[in-house]
């Protein structure tokens, strides 16, 4: 019998617990919604130039067939976030899994190998710069600079 009362008092915490964590400890009962990314809306369009086709669009960005993801400034720093890559930009060794999808969310491909590149999880950090229609990328790392034109 002396179990049962033990039972019904862990699950009576178990209860007490969930209710404070689901609440946020006072808070109204939701949890609160992240942040939207800092975006500078001069970027938001379609730009074409060295680097293919590139569109932004209050934080999200897509590189026509290659990837696409989320974006945030500061400054005069963009940080970019591929959440997709392209169902042709894949490596040889990961397409037959994805055979015939366009987009492919990056956490699938961690299903398909362990050996997944890590850069697709690095977010890139470029200097950019906005001049009437051109739009100027520079990597600060590797120098790299590419040039796009408002479409």
């Amino acid at each position: 019998m002396e179990w049962r009362n033990y039972f019904w008092k862990m699950a009576a915490v178990c209860v007490l617990v969930s209710a404070v964590l689901l609440t946020g400890c006072g808070g109204t009962g939701s949890p609160a919604d992240p942040p939207p990314p800092i975006t500078d809306p001069a970027l938001n369009g379609t730009w074409v130039g060295d680097g293919g086709v590139l569109t932004f669009y209050n934080g999200s960005y897509v590189i026509y067939n290659a990837q696409k993801g989320i974006f945030s400034t500061s400054g005069d720093t963009l940080t970019m976030q591929e959440t997709h890559v392209h169902g042709n930009n894949l490596p040889s060794d990961y397409a037959e899994f994805f055979e015939g999808r366009e987009w492919i969310p990056i956490a699938e491909l961690i299903v398909v190998s362990d050996e997944v590149d890590e850069y697709w999880f690095l977010p890139v950090i470029w200097t950019y710069k906005v001049e009437g229609n051109t739009l100027t990328l520079t990597h600060p790392v590797a120098g790299t600079t590419w040039t796009f034109t408002r479409q």
